[in-house]
């Protein structure tokens, strides 16, 4: 409890404080109050000291953390200790356990008057970072996004019932409400991001340093989320309702002042429109919406167990079938069936790309002790590159195999992107040699778009190459394309790989194949992707495809 309180109050307080702790030669941060994690300093997740920076001074990043570690080097060896920084001051004292409890003080030079964390430049009602604060930061911010050239976001929050919540209950309750409301906001955006208050019941958000501009629709649901959520005050229930307008650095803006304001004018259109976000870019925002609600979606999906897998043969020169892949659909409640295009890119951006392939590793190992009866027969199936880092991935495919009482783990191949491969490829050494010794084979999908080709398949412990269908399309049209195709192939051989060719969408296609030393084939002009009953009656069959 006393701890507790202790830590509120050293919230509250506008200088920055730390509490600091030495490891080795490194000190770290075991507590940072608001006005240093919001203003001051920028901490890496494990606590370690990243750099200190005063938002508006021009000393260098190196001398504020040089600074701090020798406060804290003094403060170890005499108790207490301070240095003077243009700007302010750092004082350490010594606290019980060799702990150092270091504050930040604000001196009163001309050039740490514009400093935001000054009061000035703080909301007193909320504690977050005001109006004046936020061109201060912002214009900062779109500096170095320009430097970067990664884009950055305004997102303008409107909050509403404020009105009735302070007629109901007193201003100081809606104050109360406030306050929690920007530390829900703060809560869900990162540390690299800043929330200010603008005006009454409005709150600015800034996203620095996004991934993709659609990023952001994702950041702006889990805003509106956290900030609707009720808040229980004697028996009732308080309910904020929100609505956001987002605008992009640089797509919508090329300043402060047009940024804001186009954040400003897309929150009015939320309003208007009664919905919970609107983008300034109505093309980017439709597709920000349909993001969202794929994501979504999945997780219904998981829910309503809307995930099914198909099957496409691949086949023996022949035409016989030697085996086939696992494709994962999603039989969407209303827009019918999905194929992998319209929902994996978005899954592979959270931790739901887990959970499909975990539906399509039981998939296949159910499918497989249920066609038992077939031997030599195998199934490949896609990992993604989340799956593809993780330790436990062996665990949970032995784990599929015991359910189902699969013991030959050479009927399942596992298939990963040659883009993949080379973007982890010290991790992806580890993960195939690691299957390889349990006796799952390998493969490399969509060979030949990756940029180092030939330098990962000499090193990797991969059995098997599948080449990329865009090589096979023009093969009977282009004499270059077909030289070129033969070229891959004897690379691949050359390395001692067997090969897959795959997206055969003809006849003519499938006679030049089958006068090349391949392994098998695959694509459209045999078979289209199909359920498991129907993939079994070819198999009972022993059909040779195509059929006729």
């Amino acid at each position: 409890m006393k701890r507790n309180v202790l830590r509120t109050t050293l919230d509250l307080m506008n200088d920055p404080v730390l509490l600091l702790a030495k490891r080795g030669d490194t000190f770290y941060c075991r507590f940072a109050n608001t006005a240093a994690r919001n203003s001051f300093f920028d901490f890496e997740p494990a606590g370690r000291i990243r750099r200190g920076i005063p938002l508006q001074t021009s000393i260098p990043r190196e001398t504020i953390r040089s600074a701090i570690e020798r406060v804290a080097t003094g403060t170890l060896q005499d108790s207490r200790s301070t240095e003077s920084v243009t700007g302010f001051t750092l004082q350490g004292t010594l606290l019980p356990g060799r702990v150092v409890a270091l504050v930040a003080r604000a001196t009163s030079s001309p050039e740490n008057a514009k400093s935001a964390d000054q009061p000035d430049y703080r909301d007193a009602t909320t504690g977050l970072m005001n109006r004046q604060a936020l061109r201060l930061i912002a214009e900062k911010e779109i500096a170095g996004a320009t430097r970067s050239s990664e884009p950055m976001a305004c997102l303008f929050l409107m909050l509403h019932n404020f009105k009735e919540i302070n007629q109901h209950h007193g201003h100081h309750v809606g104050d109360l409400v406030l306050e929690n409301t920007g530390i829900r906001v703060r809560e869900v955006i990162r540390r690299s991001d800043y929330v200010f208050r603008w005006e009454g019941t409005n709150l600015v958000v800034l996203l620095s340093r996004l991934a993709t501009p659609l990023d952001v629709a994702i950041v702006a649901e889990k805003l509106f989320e956290a900030v609707t959520l009720p808040y229980r005050y004697r028996d009732t229930d308080l309910a904020p309702g929100c609505h956001i307008g987002v605008a992009l650095f640089p797509e919508d803006a090329t300043d402060y002042d047009e940024l804001v304001n186009r954040a400003n004018s897309a929150v009015i259109e939320a309003e208007r429109r009664r919905l919970p976000f609107v983008l300034y870019d109505s093309v980017l925002h439709d597709r920000a919406v349909e993001r969202v609600t794929i994501r979504s979606g999945i997780q219904r999906a998981f829910e309503r167990g809307e995930f099914e897998v198909y099957f496409q043969p691949i086949l023996h020169l022949d035409g016989s079938i030697a085996g086939a892949e696992a494709l994962m659909r999603w039989n969407h409640a209303e827009r019918g069936l999905l194929s992998p295009d319209s929902f994996i890119e978005i899954a592979e951006e959270s931790h739901l790309i887990t959970l499909i392939d975990k539906v399509a590793i039981f998939s296949v190992c159910r499918t497989l002790a249920d066609w038992a009866q077939y031997p030599g027969f195998f199934i490949s199936l896609n990992i993604s590159a989340r799956d593809l880092a993780d330790a436990t991935l062996r665990q949970v495919i032995q784990q599929a195999m015991d359910d189902f009482g699969l013991t030959d783990p050479g009927r399942i191949k596992l298939e990963l992107t040659e883009s993949r491969l080379i973007e982890r490829a010290t991790v992806s050494y580890t993960t195939v040699a690691d299957l390889q010794a349990i006796g799952i084979e390998t493969w490399i999908d969509d060979f030949g778009t990756g940029q180092s080709s030939l330098t990962y398949l000499k090193h990797l412990p991969v059995t098997t190459v599948k080449v990329d269908r865009e090589f096979i399309q023009d093969i009977t049209n282009d004499p270059a394309d077909l030289d070129y195709f033969h070229s891959i192939v004897n690379t691949v051989r050359s390395r001692g790989k067997d090969i897959v060719v795959e997206g055969i969408t003809t006849k003519e296609q499938y006679d030049l194949a089958t006068t090349m030393p391949v392994r098998y084939l695959q694509g459209f002009y045999f078979a289209q992707p199909m359920r498991a009953e129907e993939f079994e009656k070819l198999l009972k069959s022993a059909s040779l495809l195509p059929l006729s």
